[in-house]
C-alpha cells in the first residue's frame, strides 16, 4: 500500500524498494528501542539497500551518507555484542 502511495505522490524512480525499506526502517526502530542486538544487522541491511536506492536515483551525497551509516551499524553491532557477553 505505501508502495503504490509513493508511486502516485511522489516522483521515485523505486517507489515498491523505498516503501520496502521505509517500512523496514520504521520497525527497526522499534527493535532499537527495545534494545534489541539484531536491530543493528538490520540496519546494515537496510541502510545498504538506501545507499544503492539513492546512488541509482544520483543522489551520491545521500549514497554515501548511507555508506557511513552502514560501517557505523556494524561497529554498533559488535560493541553491543561484546557489552552483552562480558555481563
Amino acid at each position: 500500500m505505501l508502495g503504490y502511495l509513493f508511486d502516485v505522490v511522489t516522483p521515485t524512480a523505486l517507489p515498491y524498494a523505498d516503501a520496502l525499506l521505509t517500512t523496514f526502517s520504521i520497525i527497526n526502530t522499534f527493535l532499537l528501542a527495545q534494545k534489541k542486538l539484531e536491530n543493528w544487522l538490520y540496519w546494515v541491511v537496510i541502510d545498504i539497500g538506501l545507499s544503492y536506492l539513492y546512488f541509482s536515483s544520483g543522489a551520491y551525497l545521500l549514497a554515501l551518507l548511507m555508506a557511513v551509516y552502514v560501517v557505523l551499524a556494524a561497529v554498533a553491532y559488535f560493541q553491543w555484542r561484546k557489552e552483552l557477553s562480558s555481563r
